[in-house]
């Protein structure tokens, strides 16, 4: 037998962002969908289950994989179990938190939350199994059985069963379930109120040892016969209501799952490493065929498999390992479709950023006190629309001489095109074009923390104006470590003990070094004139205070904007510091104060109460703040919120935002979160001083049917817009936000325009005595 490896160049549902440039407020998604967790199949297409929505092959052709999330209009990302149902075409996915959606032949979604949001019935949304037969679908749950009318789209019988349910088959009007320890089973013709267990036969052991434990594992109907699973052993249950030992499951631990397609019956489950030896197997599968003859294959390609589905041709298998997988029939040869390249290794982020060239994700990480998790997933490339993974198992650079793990953060020097990471346990990993290194405390100024020689702990880096790179070492006797460009390295010591600190930034007006202590509040540190001197070095600590409460706020975030005032984030709320030298004085004046911030209740204090992530700012100067409840972005000054994405009203894939990254010549926001990497493209990109050479206007000419915005692209940073008919009539005007502004065709009263040709003109604002012009057109057919 042998092994086929696929590598497809693969259609997408989403074509790639290179292809095409993003439309204004497009939402994309750089998600994770290496492994399928669980497995279905339509008329067309095989169905998997990802960590992040859904991924459809098709069956005619197995290039054609589809990835399908949130943005394609999932209600969440989380799903447990996926099952289609022939007679009412109808995918059903259920999640996580007990949410379902319906997904029609067309892809249309509707969403029920009937289980979710009963915590009185349901209080564990975990399913046991998930199974379609005729018109319905039932789900295993730990209380029992609930059956779903699949065609009506509604549920029609519930039964409550003690110790739940943990399997389920049909045939005809009779039903049959398992509980750990029963085999029960009801014809609905002669009992059709199946949602009293009074009315169910009950059967206890196969075997009749009256020993439960571990009993029943799974259920399945094959060739119109009921077959089910008992410690370890496969059982058919007679009309007559005994049972037949069809074989012993000697290779397999724990059942995980039984089911069966047309041709086969399909166990798989935990290795049973006694009976395997020396196989270092995982998971393990049993293949039985009509005559019920245990049927050996190649099981190469099989990791930790975790279903299976019978399509005609092929047996497809979920797996937790990255990949997908099946064996061809009948030749039961194996074939892995590797699709590495198009997905990241998995939805961990900690860090983004965005390189001229590419961008590059950290997955983490460190624990609550401040070291390293062991975390090897490596450096995350995404560039022209591929994805590549650098890490122990394919680079020999992140394996030699100890494994490179645990990258926090991210900074990137244009100039010499070095990308400088910082881990929590190898200190600072520098990448250049035709150089990499690993500075630690062996090689360079770092400190390990005493008590922990292995590591040097690295919290965050960044570049200054004149290329000396910076780091918090984090809880190092010398708590701050310079690289100047010549390549000399110093550490300096603060006066304030033992800190340990974990984010920087670095203020544009006085390049300030400005440092998140998560226990003490914010650490400030001037290098004075000379860097590698620290006699001349200044040092102060800012504790986060409430105008409310009378102790200190805990910081998580901090970010300086472009005119050099520092936002704080915190475990409740923001906070923002405008001070310049003053904050080394003594008796200064510098506290940290809350933007107050006109809500629809009135003026309050922004984000009180909740924990605040992250901080950044677009091309127009307005700030971002990730939350553990969203996003919500402001104006420049931050006293009005202007837009809050959430997952109930955007295909953000999860509340908790720990990660903004904005390319402010694009627009496009990176967002990161625990469902992994998103794009959104935003109304703001930084502009120059003057105006590009050439006006970009996208949609132009403008269609009938089009209803968005008119993207007006290349002006100089907030100039003024105007925009005139043929008769020099002035029908709208605006400011750019950085360098692009936005136009829906309407004039000054919110009516849409005339059909004709409209003469955009651009004027700079930041020279009043000298501005500058451009002038462009639009083509609106109305």
């Amino acid at each position: 037998m042998r092994l086929l490896i696929l590598f497809f160049s693969f259609f997408f549902l989403s074509n790639s962002i290179e292809g095409q440039k993003l439309k204004l407020y497009d939402w994309y998604s750089l998600q994770c969908y290496r492994s399928g967790f669980d497995v279905t199949q339509t008329p067309n297409y095989i169905v998997y289950n990802t960590i992040s929505g859904l991924l459809f092959i098709n069956k005619s052709n197995n290039e054609d994989i589809q990835n399908f999330t949130t943005i394609d209009g999932l209600s969440e990302s989380r799903i447990q179990r996926i099952m289609y149902n022939e007679e009412a075409k109808m995918l059903f996915i259920y999640y996580a938190d007990g949410s379902i959606d319906l997904m029609d032949s067309d892809r249309n979604i509707q969403n029920l939350q009937d289980i979710k949001n009963n915590n009185v019935l349901v209080p564990n949304k975990e399913l046991n199994d998930i199974a379609s037969y005729g018109r319905y679908i039932y789900l295993c749950l730990p209380f029992g059985l609930a059956e779903f009318d699949a065609v009506d789209r509604v549920f029609t019988n519930t039964l409550t069963v003690e110790g739940g349910v943990k399997g389920v088959g049909v045939i005809g009007s009779k039903l049959y379930i398992i509980n750990q320890g029963r085999f029960y089973n009801v014809d609905r013709t002669v009992k059709p109120n199946i949602s009293f267990i009074g009315n169910w036969n009950k059967r206890i052991d196969p075997l009749a040892e009256k020993d439960t434990t571990m009993a029943y594992e799974g259920l399945t109907i094959f060739k119109n016969q009921v077959f089910t699973t008992f410690r370890n052993n496969l059982f058919r249950f007679n009309s007559d209501n005994t049972f037949d030992k069809i074989d012993t499951l000697l290779t397999i631990k724990n059942v995980k799952y039984l089911t069966s397609g047309s041709d086969f019956i399909i166990v798989g489950g935990r290795c049973n490493q006694a009976n395997l030896p020396n196989s270092g197997c995982i998971a393990e599968v049993v293949l039985y065929d009509a005559s019920l003859q245990n049927i050996p294959f190649n099981r190469q390609n099989l990791n930790d498999n975790l279903y299976a589905v019978q399509d005609n041709d092929k047996i497809w298998f979920a797996d937790s390992y990255h990949g997908y997988r099946y064996i061809s029939l009948p030749d039961l040869n194996p074939t892995f479709i590797d699709i590495s390249n198009r997905s990241p290794w998995s939805n961990d982020v900690v860090a983004i950023i965005k390189t001229p060239d590419a961008l590059y994700v950290a997955p983490g990480g460190r624990s609550t006190i401040y070291n390293g998790l062991g975390n090897k997933q490596g450096l995350f490339e995404y560039k022209d629309g591929f994805w590549k993974i650098y890490n122990l198992y394919s680079d020999p650079f992140f394996a030699s001489p100890v494994p490179l793990a645990d990258f926090s953060n991210f900074a990137y020097n244009e100039n010499t095109q070095e990308l400088a990471i910082a881990s929590y346990s190898n200190g600072i990993i520098s990448i250049k074009p035709n150089d990499r290194s690993v500075y630690n405390a062996s090689n360079s100024a770092l400190q390990t923390v005493p008590g922990d020689p292995q590591n040097t702990r690295v919290g965050d880096v960044k570049f200054d104006r004149d290329g000396n790179l910076w780091a918090a070492n984090v809880l190092a006797p010398t708590s701050v470590f310079v690289r100047t460009p010549d390549g000399s390295s110093k550490g300096f010591a603060n006066s304030f003990g033992e800190i340990k600190l974990i984010q920087m930034t670095i203020d544009p007006i006085n390049q300030f070094k400005w440092f998140v202590e998560p226990a003490k509040g914010i650490v400030v540190y001037d290098s004075g004139e000379n860097i590698l001197s620290a006699s001349d070095d200044r040092w102060a600590l800012v504790p986060v205070k409430s105008d409310f409460e009378n102790q200190n706020i805990l910081p998580r975030s901090i970010y300086s904007d472009s005119d050099g005032r520092i936002w704080i984030g915190t475990v409740s709320g923001v906070f923002v510091i405008d001070c310049g030298s003053e904050i080394f004085e003594s008796n200064n004046s510098c506290e940290t104060r809350y933007p107050y911030i006109q809500d629809g209740s009135g003026i309050g204090a922004f984000l009180n109460g909740q924990t605040v992530n992250v901080i950044t700012e677009d091309g127009a100067g307005r700030k971002w703040f990730g939350t553990n409840t969203g996003i919500y972005v402001t104006n420049a000054s931050v006293d009005e919120v202007i837009l809050n994405l959430t997952p109930n009203n955007s295909p953000l894939a999860d509340a908790n935002v720990n990660v903004i990254e904005i390319d402010k010549k694009s627009g496009d926001v990176y967002i990161g979160t625990s469902a992994g990497v998103q794009i959104y493209k935003t109304d703001a990109s930084i502009g120059n001083a003057f105006h590009d050479a050439k006006l970009v206007i996208y949609p132009n000419p403008v269609k009938p049917s089009y209803e968005g915005p008119i993207v007006i692209q290349g002006l100089a940073h907030e100039s003024s817009v105007k925009i005139a008919d043929v008769t020099g009539k002035l029908v709208f005007e605006t400011q750019s936000l950085g360098s692009q502004a936005i136009w829906y065709g309407r004039d000054l009263n919110g009516n849409k325009v005339g059909t004709g040709v409209y003469t955009v003109f651009g004027t700079t604002t930041l020279n009043i005595d000298n501005p500058t012009g451009i002038i462009g057109k639009i083509i609106y057919i109305k």
